[in-house]
């Protein structure tokens, strides 16, 4: 993949438009910047069927199979990746043999959340604390790329060079990781997740894409305009009857809490925030007399307190766990301990499923 920043703009790109592929927030903000540097977009290109065909940014969104053709009628065809799983999305296209591949994650990362850029992210003793318990966390991963994982994010938070991160950003399908579907593969029954955190509903393409057999699929969303959006899509899917969409947070227990942000950042927050009030309720009192086998999470750094409000129905239906652990340093090492000290017989993974200081994700699957 060839970089690409603000001062150094390839000119193919002044003569002739590029192919944006990924259509979500990043991709969002990644076309502001390029139309800002007079970059003409031609089109998205995303594996989301609930956003092709629509125009997002003023440029149509079409799908990989659209692609294709496309690139069958051209010599050569530039592509910037706009997605944050840049890794994932680059295997697909090695299939396209004229296709020329660039990214800007340091250029994304820089203006879309400079708070998580760079190696002043965290002060010296909080880098050294978690070094210090992601070492000791090791002999409870089960592979070598787990280990490496937490190995490079350190390297990141004591360089701020984001090829730490691109070196151990993984391949797989966020969530439904090869030891995740294994573990599925041998239950074999359908399954009910909870996917906390849901935004506009985007599990979807990862459950169709990996035939998962879902019975209920509870969809928790706490910002208004999110959930809205999620309602929407919902009637696009092939889910009728099996998606819940849920406009609450999770926590650990009953409570009125505020909203703080927007999209993908808005999270719920104790004593602050101006753009309202959200109904907060536990995993605990919500699944009291429901089953699930999955728990997906994502909710901006309330993940610890949601698991304190979950722990008697996780221990009681052993679900598998795929947490996000990026939200806070402590998160990445306090979440595995907290469960070391609550489950039994548990396997444990880490894997990095962004290009920039996002998306690592802890799996718990039971034994």
């Amino acid at each position: 993949m060839i970089k690409v920043r603000k001062s150094d703009i390839p000119k193919e790109f002044k003569k002739y438009p590029v192919i944006l592929y990924g259509a979500g927030f990043a991709g969002k903000h990644c076309k502001k910047l390029l139309d800002g540097a007079g970059v003409r977009s031609a089109y998205f290109v995303d594996d989301d069927e609930t956003k092709q065909g629509k125009n997002i940014e003023g440029v149509l969104v079409k799908s990989y199979i659209d692609l294709k053709e496309y690139c069958k009628g051209h010599e050569r065809v530039n592509i910037i990746l706009t997605s944050i799983y840049g890794m994932q999305i680059s295997g697909r296209l090695e299939e396209i043999p004229n296709i020329i591949l660039y990214e800007m994650y340091q250029w994304l990362s820089e203006t879309a959340i400079p708070e998580r850029t760079g190696k002043n992210i965290y002060s010296e003793e909080e880098i050294r604390d978690f070094k210090e318990h992601t070492e000791e966390l090791e002999k409870y991963l089960c592979d070598e790329e787990s280990k490496k994982v937490f190995h490079n994010l350190f390297q990141y938070l004591k360089t701020g060079d984001g090829g730490y991160i691109a070196e151990v950003c993984s391949r797989e399908e966020q969530y439904f990781i090869k030891e995740v579907m294994e573990y599925f593969s041998r239950v074999q029954r359908d399954i009910a997740i909870i996917d906390a955190g849901a935004y506009e509903g985007e599990l979807v393409r990862a459950i169709l894409e990996k035939e998962m057999h879902v019975k209920e699929w509870y969809c928790f969303e706490l910002e208004k305009r999110n959930y809205e959006k999620l309602l929407l899509n919902a009637k696009e899917n092939s889910f009728e009857g099996k998606q819940v969409c849920i406009n609450k947070g999770l926590w650990d227990r009953r409570a009125t809490l505020q909203v703080q942000g927007e999209g993908v950042f808005s999270r719920a927050v104790e004593g602050i925030g101006v753009e309202g009030n959200v109904d907060m309720i536990s995993i605990d009192e919500y699944f009291k007399d429901l089953h699930i086998d999955m728990i997906k999470m994502d909710i901006e750094g309330a993940e610890m307190k949601a698991l304190l409000g979950g722990m008697k129905t996780i221990k009681r239906d052993r679900p598998v766990l795929a947490i996000s652990i990026y939200h806070s340093i402590k998160d990445f090492y306090e979440i595995l301990q907290l469960f070391l000290a609550e489950l039994s017989n548990y396997r444990y993974y880490v894997r990095q499923h962004s290009m920039i200081f996002t998306e690592t994700v802890l799996y718990a699957i039971p034994q």
